[in-house]
């Protein structure tokens, strides 16, 4: 993401929590995030979250993301393929922290870093050889 406005997300994502009568800790524990990451955002200390940082903070202010991106003045710097968008879905959920811009480069740099999750996850699953 990019952001092209000062201010930019926390000072939106202040507006939407107070809009939504929410404190700083009410929202964060909404979104499974520290008080003190939202103040931090809010406060500029900290600029834009991770992408699944910010869905969480949309979803816990029931607000849609790309709205709260756009509001805040942020854009994507890339649009990804369902298939690149499926293996970053994937690589999130198995707690993997990614840049929102992702070049393809990187893509396969992740597809091979995922592959060998995969292989480790097996081994482990199967445990050690015998002999």
């Amino acid at each position: 993401m990019s952001d092209s406005r000062p201010g930019g997300f926390g000072l939106r994502l202040r507006q939407l929590r107070e809009a939504a009568g929410l404190s700083q800790p009410e929202l964060a524990a909404r979104a499974f995030v520290s008080h003190s990451y939202i103040s931090q955002l809010e406060t500029n200390k900290r600029r834009n979250p991770s992408m699944d940082v910010a869905r969480k903070l949309a979803e816990a202010l029931e607000y849609p993301l790309d709205d709260l991106l756009r509001d805040a003045g942020l854009t994507r710097t890339e649009e990804l393929s369902e298939e690149k968008q499926d293996l970053l879905a994937r690589l999130l959920a198995a707690g993997e922290r990614l840049p929102v811009r992702v070049l393809d480069s990187e893509i396969e740099r992740l597809e091979i870093q995922a592959e060998h999750y995969r292989r480790e996850a097996v081994r482990s699953r199967e445990g050690p050889p015998s002999s």
